[in-house]
């Protein structure tokens, strides 16, 4: 584990506080040495003397040397201490086991990650432009302190690294302040690479040892696990914080370290051994049995690059499913955490660049996305799926007719209600000559009852709304008069029964992923239908990688920007959303003032639920929470207040539910990520493992990588490899226990059919509870009867998460963001927050300060391909792809009403687009194209079905119109 925290005491007392370790050892091995390209440069070789730390960490040079700090040393930031710490079993052999080789082996891997962590060296440069700029140096003045023992005097292997404030700039030839974000952002990175080289070495020492692919931490094995135990004082007032807080990762353990470290014990080394060995009592006898054994198996491991390669695959898998850029050092940190013990950092730096294919592996050059990043890369994979969106959105550009002619528009929109704005926008639509288009607009628009107002202009057109999530496709669905469905339903069924006359609405536009966006495109192009996207730019993007939505806006999707939002009901409101809206963050929080309220971190879940509980208005009080365990704990404090109030039934009865762990599909295949207990639905059918769709598994046990499943409902046990089985069309889920009383308020988390028109993220009311069924009364209009055993797909809904608000509207809104736990803080959360309230937002958080300063560095955003590899995404100005002899046609068809000119207007299309297609295929390969013999049939086709159609505007037989039409598709024929 790697821990960071910035060196706080003068330098005089840090310097003698590192020293201090000498009295932890009396052997003849230094514990002390200066690391680092820095530390050369400055002359600093071999032990660290205290004189020495204390100039470098007070920014004092020596003589030669250019100092790039105001003032020289006077006010002069100290630096960081980076603490490396070997995992328990280590610690044993090392001290307890005296195996001095696993020191050593210890040392040498600090040295390593330290070395790689020089590489996310940086300083801030003002370029001529006076932007600030990041450069990297790769250099550190750094320090190396290994101890024993912990604070509480158990086992510990530890190396502290105390990182000096200064980086030397080659190009300004002179010493300056190190950037510390970028040693932060790769801790992790920096901590798995000491772990994988220890584990290693480890294993060259003849040690076995057991690693997990998910936390990436290892330890050796056979270490009695009794000891561990006995020394293992630290290591539970940790664990016991973390599991107070519900903290599990790697992350929150390194956290709860910082948060529970005593202060330092004085003892000598003799002493202290001395405690250990009385407190081992029997165990010592098995430590010098594993030790002998391990140096009777000493020997170099055999390397296999069939390791790395699958490392990399894996790691870079996992990052590109969220990402298409991300930084170098993740990749090589989710490399490693797969194959603990089998590859180091040499083979993943040797194998990332020997990827070909969809993942070959390029570097980016220019900033994407929402946070900083130093070393981007990207797959060529990702680089295909934005490519191919930017040439279906070049392909679209005034290729189809106006959906309605001058004369239907102006009747349309003058018996409207749409403000002026919104009809300008809904011309815009009916007269647009693109296959893709958007309403861009800010929250609160009212693009839904615009949107109505379409489909109301051109009925003989076929609406249909899509969105990301269920609820938003139902809702738009409801306030249009249209039918709709989640994007991601729609796409597996290859969109079924769209044609020439579909037009697709895809609401929440940003919320899609790149690979949704393309497929739907595709679809659309191929049978000739349309999409409007809706949404804005400033919102949640996808959870999946890609934010096609803002591409396309910057390459050139055309359509019209409503400014004018009509959700918020007073000025102080409107202000406060505008303000988030542009970023001013600053702003919001002047504007908001005493309603962000800082709460202490154990009591901000309890505060809030008695806050709700005694508000008068709490029935119109959304709660929002930018965690999940947050919800969780909000939802439970509220329950039990409404019970003692006897406003709920007192009587529980007992449920469990599935939360899915929203795992990538790389993180699937490894079988460390299932833990007994989960529970696995095959969502579709897999022969090969005689599965059936939607089964549903629970996990008994995980052994040497094999997942063992018993099936819910009768069958056979099933045995898996995931790595090697199919995992296509799988969720993993927690199964988790919860009370339900009637009158409960809950939501519900997954569409479900077979009648019971219940959408994920619709919330209602329980009215009755029979047995394993539970009768709900939903928000939407619609009561059905459950049964929750066979349906788990449910939570309590007294709290929501923020991301789960996104195009829903609450006349007050609370916000809670505990800052140790929330994953994403950042300007479009704050955005998307605050814009739901009609009347009024409160924010609730452990620490205002904290909160503020990350909204402010953080604009938030997925990450682009092209972007990062600096491409000119803009699409040049679109031409007229019109030929002559159908302008000529249109002009007549334009007199036609409404449903026979749509009928014709399609017919143009689909011939004219199977004339590009024509000629780009001949372009390629001159031969003549059997497909233009058929057009004029097709056409004459389409004609006599335009002939049978009645006349809905005019009143009278379309059969009048048939000579004039037959010799107009005739004219083309010809």
């Amino acid at each position: 584990m790697l821990s960071i925290g910035k060196i706080d005491a003068s330098p005089g007392v840090a310097a003698r506080y590192y020293k201090q370790g000498d009295y932890y050892t009396k052997s003849t091995q230094e514990v002390s040495a200066w690391a680092g390209k820095g530390s050369q440069l400055l002359g600093l070789n071999g032990p660290v003397k205290a004189r020495d730390l204390e100039k470098v960490l007070s920014g004092i040079l020596p003589k030669g040397h250019t100092a790039g700090w105001a003032n020289n040393h006077k006010g002069h930031a100290k630096g960081w201490d980076l603490t490396f710490s070997a995992p328990k079993g280590v610690s044993v052999m090392a001290t307890v086991g005296t195996d001095n080789r696993l020191v050593q082996a210890h040392r040498e891997s600090v040295k390593e990650a330290l070395s790689w962590m020089e590489t996310y060296a940086y300083v801030r440069v003002r370029s001529e432009d006076k932007s600030i700029v990041f450069k990297q140096t790769g250099n550190l003045v750094a320090g190396m302190f290994t101890e024993f023992f912990s604070r509480a005097l158990d086992p510990q292997l530890h190396t502290h690294c105390p990182v000096a404030n200064m980086t030397y700039d080659t190009e300004r030839t002179g010493w300056y302040a190190l950037h510390s974000d970028a040693l932060y952002k790769m801790k992790m990175a920096a901590g798995q690479i000491y772990r994988n080289a220890l584990a290693f070495r480890a294993r060259e020492l003849g040690y076995a040892i057991t690693a997990n692919a998910r936390t990436g931490l290892f330890d050796i094995t056979g270490v009695p696990e009794s000891l561990l135990d006995i020394y293992s004082q630290r290591r539970k007032e940790i664990k016991e914080h973390a599991d107070k807080e519900g903290w599990k990762s790697a992350e929150d353990l390194a956290r709860a370290t910082l948060l529970t470290r005593p202060n330092k014990k004085h003892a000598d080394h003799e002493s202290i051994m001395g405690d250990l060995r009385l407190r081992a009592k029997d165990n010592l006898l098995s430590l010098a049995k594993l030790k002998l054994h391990a140096e009777q198996r000493e020997a170099p491991v055999q390397r296999d690059t069939k390791h790395a390669r699958r490392a990399v695959k894996l790691g870079l898998s996992h990052l590109s499913s969220r990402e298409a850029v991300f930084e170098h050092g993740h990749a090589v940190q989710e490399s490693l955490k797969t194959n603990i013990g089998q590859v180091t950092l040499e083979d993943i730096e040797a194998e990332l660049p020997e990827q070909s294919g969809r993942y070959r592996y390029q570097s980016t050059q220019q900033q994407t996305g929402g946070k900083r990043i130093y070393q981007g890369h990207t797959l060529e994979n990702s680089v295909v799926w934005e490519t191919r969106l930017w040439k279906l959105l070049e392909r679209g550009r005034r290729v189809v007719r106006p959906l309605a002619n001058e004369k239907r528009t102006h009747t349309a929109l003058a018996v409207s209600s749409l403000t002026q704005e919104q009809k300008g926008a809904a011309r815009y639509v009916l007269r647009s000559r693109n296959r893709f288009l958007s309403i861009e607009g800010v929250a609160g628009a009212g693009k839904s009852h615009l949107i109505r107002t379409l489909v109301e202009a051109v009925p003989s057109r076929i609406f249909y709304a899509l969105a990301p999530t269920a609820s938003a496709a139902l809702d738009l669905g409801e306030s249009a008069g249209i039918q709709g469905g989640t994007l991601a339903g729609f796409l597996q069924k290859g969109g079924r029964d769209t044609n020439h006359k579909t037009i697709l609405v895809v609401d929440e536009a940003s919320m899609s992923s790149t690979r949704q966006a393309v497929r739907l495109m595709q679809i659309a192009e191929k049978k000739f239908a349309r999409i409007l996207f809706t949404g804005q730019r400033k919102q949640f993007d996808s959870i999946e990688q890609g934010k096609p939505y803002s591409l396309m806006l910057d390459a050139g999707l055309e359509g019209p920007y409503l400014k004018k939002s009509y959700r918020q009901k007073n000025g102080a409101m409107k202000y406060l959303v505008a303000a988030a809206k542009d970023g001013k963050v600053s702003s919001v929080f002047n504007l908001l003032g005493d309603r962000v309220e800082e709460i202490d971190n154990e009591c901000l879940a309890k505060e809030v639920a008695d806050k709700w509980i005694g508000h008068a208005k709490r029935d119109h009080i959304q709660i929002a929470s930018l965690d999940n365990k947050g919800r969780i704990a909000i939802n439970g404090y509220i329950r039990d207040h409404l019970q003692s109030d006897g406003i709920i039934s007192s009587r529980d009865h007992q449920f469990h539910v599935l939360s899915s762990k929203a795992l990538t599909p790389a993180q699937l295949t490894l079988a460390d990520y299932y833990d007994k207990g989960d529970r696995v639905v095959f969502h579709m059918g897999h022969n090969s493992m005689d599965v059936e769709k939607d089964e549903q598994y629970e996990v008994l046990q995980v052994k040497s990588g094999m997942v063992h499943l018993k099936p819910r409902k009768s069958g056979k046990p099933l045995i898996f490899d995931p790595l090697t089985s199919t995992t296509k069309g799988m969720s993993l889920y927690r199964y988790l226990s919860r009370e339900l009383s009637v009158g409960d308020k809950i939501q519900w988390r997954q569409n479900l059919s077979n009648g019971h028109n219940i959408q994920n993220g619709h919330t209602g009311k329980v009215v009755a509870i029979n047995g394993d069924k539970a009768t709900i009364t939903f928000d939407h209009g619609v009561q059905s009867t459950i049964d929750l055993k066979e349906h788990p797909y449910w939570d309590h809904g007294y709290a929501i998460t923020t991301y789960k608000q996104q195009g829903k509207t609450t006349p007050i809104n609370w916000i809670v963001a505990n800052t140790q736990n929330s994953p994403e803080i950042n300007q479009k959360t704050l955005y998307v927050s605050v814009s739901r309230a009609q009347y009024s937002v409160q924010i609730f958080t452990d620490n205002v300060k904290r909160f503020r300063s990350t909204i402010e560095k953080n604009p938030g955003g997925k990450t682009s391909s092209l972007e990062g590899l600096g491409v000119d995404i803009k699409l040049p100005e679109a031409e007229d792809r019109r030929i002559p002899e159908t302008r000529h046609l249109e002009k007549i068809f334009d007199r036609f009403p409404e449903n026979i000119r749509t009928s014709a207007m399609n017919v143009l299309d689909i011939f004219e687009q199977r004339r590009r297609t024509h000629e780009q295929h001949a372009d390629r390969h001159p031969t003549i194209s059997k497909a233009t013999k058929s057009l004029g049939k097709d056409l004459k086709t389409s004609a006599a079905e335009q002939t049978r159609s009645r006349e809905n505007e005019a009143g009278h037989d379309a059969r009048t119109a048939e000579p004039s039409h037959s010799r107009a598709y005739e004219g083309i024929e010809r």
